[in-house]
């Protein structure tokens, strides 16, 4: 599937799709001569076997090819022509600083039904998520015409969206929370999360404090001016993924509930009722951060473990990897664009072939405490063999400020996230935060922000370098020879 996709999205030319046609019938047909004519003979088993193998292969590619193809065309049409009265359901606000506002909205009428906008207004109205708007569409501008722009029009290509504009409200009809539930589920729990934001603002917090805390626990970082202060500067120390919701996020929240329930009497010693809460709580988790794709591919691979150990089945790590991958090429094709995808992959299989080398490289820790944070740096340093490398050709930017930075602030972002967590739950139930835990948050993300600036402007930390794609290739091509060197070198130790 995935040499279906970048194919078509690096040589769109149709001979490419007659070749992978041709190539699969060949191998097919070769296939059924072999079965013909000599049968019973194990070397033209072995090669009709291989044949076919070569034939499915090239068949699914071409299949996967067509199929991006044909989502491409549906998003980048050669003409995108709407009336200038558009019904839309809004998916998400922006947040952004200037005097317009920007939405996601979704049609819902119209030749045009299920496409998605993204559209800029000002208005005195404050539509909530999931409502249904008549506008007014001004300025359209399809994908075609950021031909220039290539990253961007990747990144909406990405997020499914057709075209861009500015646009005003006609008219606003809202649509209940309970029929939101059940006609659009993921919105219901978007809706949910503007309340807790509007709870989170009536605390009177600082702009970065709330910023960072809203950010690491709900997945939404505003595009004005402190979004913007507060990525800059996790950036430049290092410790961006922080801020991007994913399994580390989850992970803690998980291991926090987890913590909770072993201690309930009732609940720990049904295993299998853990697991099911557990699911839950991490699924509604992901709902209500936005289903960014790293946060979907953690809570994909725990249902796949604990559905696992739910059967009594053992946990295949390929299989735990791939499944949440292939489902989410699946539903969305665009998403292999996003710089997301393959960061949160390759992360994953980064730490499984390097973490377990580095955390046994110093030998053996005696302390629990040292090796637990030993633990969390060897963590660390075990993401970068891939993903320093893709860094570079994303973003042609990179800081090694995470050697200093990424311990203390990963311990910080540990505590704060399951805090504040219990702050909103608290705020739901509508009881109010003593002064004194708004104080100690305050203290928190101030001790993160200096922290974060404290080796950002050392420009020996700072990597500025473009990678082309055959240098990426090349050095993962090397890293993968490397590995399968030591990897004969210690089997050929224990024949020894």
């Amino acid at each position: 599937m995935l040499a279906g996709y970048a194919s078509a999205r690096m040589f769109p030319q149709g001979w490419v799709s007659f070749a992978l046609t041709i190539l699969g019938g060949t191998c097919f047909v070769l296939a059924l001569l072999q079965r013909i004519h000599r049968v019973g003979e194990l070397i033209p088993i072995l090669l009709r076997s291989r044949l076919l193998v070569a034939s499915v292969c090239a068949l699914l590619c071409l299949t996967s090819r067509l199929y991006y193809q044909e989502t491409e065309h549906t998003l980048m049409p050669p003409s995108l022509s709407l009336e200038q009265e558009e019904k839309a359901v809004l998916l998400q606000r922006l947040g952004t600083a200037t005097e317009r506002e920007g939405w996601d909205v979704q049609l819902v009428s119209g030749t045009h039904q299920g496409k998605t906008l993204r559209l800029y207004t000002q208005t005195h109205l404050h539509p909530s998520i999931g409502d249904t708007l008549v506008l007014s569409l001004e300025r359209l501008r399809p994908l075609t015409s950021y031909s220039n722009q290539h990253s961007y029009q990747s990144y909406l290509l990405s997020q499914g969206i057709v075209a861009t504009g500015r646009t005003s409200i006609l008219s606003l009809r809202a649509t209940g929370s309970s029929k939101l539930f059940f006609s659009h589920t993921s919105l219901f729990f978007l809706r949910y999360r503007e309340l807790l934001l509007q709870h989170v603002h009536e605390l009177r917090l600082s702009p970065y404090a709330e910023t960072l805390l809203v950010g690491i626990t709900l997945g939404y970082i505003p595009r004005d001016d402190a979004g913007k202060q507060l990525r800059s500067e996790f950036t430049s120390g290092g410790v961006a993924h922080l801020l991007a919701v994913s399994g580390f996020h989850l992970a803690v929240v998980v291991g926090a509930i987890g913590y909770i329930l072993s201690h309930l009497p009732g609940i720990r010693r049904r295993q299998r009722l853990c697991w099911v809460i557990l699911l839950l709580c991490a699924w509604c988790f992901t709902l209500v951060t936005g289903c960014a794709i790293p946060t979907v591919r953690a809570a994909a691979m725990l249902s796949l473990y604990y559905g696992a150990r739910m059967l009594g089945r053992p946990a295949s790590l390929p299989e735990i990897i791939a499944l949440p991958a292939l489902f989410q090429l699946l539903l969305n094709p665009m998403s292999i664009l996003s710089a997301s995808m393959p960061l949160t992959y390759l992360a994953i299989l980064s730490i499984h072939l390097f973490y377990r080398p580095i955390y046994l490289s110093v030998g053996k820790i005696r302390s629990k405490l040292i090796g637990t944070l030993w633990g969390i740096l060897a963590l660390t340093l075990s993401v970068q063999p891939l993903l320093l490398p893709l860094s570079l050709y994303l973003f042609g930017y990179s800081s090694l400020s995470f050697l200093f930075t990424a311990l203390p602030l990963t311990l910080l972002a540990s505590l704060l996230i399951p805090t504040f967590l219990i702050v909103l739950l608290l705020l739901a139930l509508g009881l109010s935060i003593a002064q004194p835990c708004l104080s100690l948050l305050e203290w928190a993300t101030q001790m993160m922000h200096s922290l974060a600036n404290a080796y950002s402007s050392l420009p020996f930390l700072q990597i500025h370098y473009t990678l082309t794609l055959p240098q990426l290739l090349l050095i993962y091509t090397l890293l993968i020879l490397g590995l399968i060197a030591l990897r004969l070198h210690r089997e050929k130790q224990k024949t020894w």
